[in-house]
């Protein structure tokens, strides 16, 4: 038996719906039509929380975790976000990537903390998930995200798009 899912944009609703203006009625008839609704609210200007939700959502069709999935997503995120914020965004070179990363694994870790029940566990053990979950984030998220930009950068496929940045 297969299955699939479906993503329809709805348009939302605008200024003075209820006296008729924007799509009125055919908002409802969008809505009716589903049978599921999804809201994408982005509250940032920078894609990092975004991409982890984003990211999390498929994982959280593709795994076991379900809808916890995007929970971590967005702790992730908003560790990236805290990450880069601490530089006031005005650099991205790899020690900024490398505390961005850093910082969103120690927030996840701290989501673990509190999910897993941690509390009942050696403080030995803290010390050695926390750091590994340090390490971790600034080597994927940090280290190996860099490279990877680096290396598709040099293709010069991102000349078009971003004709000012240099490798």
């Amino acid at each position: 038996m297969r299955g699939g899912v479906e993503v329809v944009d709805i348009a939302g609703l605008v200024s003075g719906s209820s006296t008729g203006e924007g799509l009125g009625n055919r908002f409802l008839a969008g809505i009716r039509e589903v049978d599921a609704l999804c809201l994408v609210l982005r509250a940032f200007d920078d894609p990092e929380v975004v991409g982890e939700v984003l990211a999390a959502v498929v994982e959280a069709f593709i795994t076991q975790y379900g809808i916890t999935a995007v929970l971590w997503g967005l702790v992730q995120g908003v560790g990236a976000e805290l990450g880069f914020a601490l530089f006031r965004y005005r650099t991205y070179n790899l020690t900024v990537l490398a505390i961005a990363g850093a910082v969103s694994g120690l927030l996840s870790w701290m989501l673990d903390f509190v999910y897993s029940n941690y509390l009942t566990l050696a403080h030995w053990i803290w010390a050695v998930q926390s750091g590994s979950a340090l390490i971790g984030g600034a080597f994927w998220a940090g280290v190996v995200a860099w490279l990877i930009a680096r290396g598709i950068l040099r293709t010069g496929v991102m000349q078009n798009i971003m004709p000012d940045v240099r490798e």
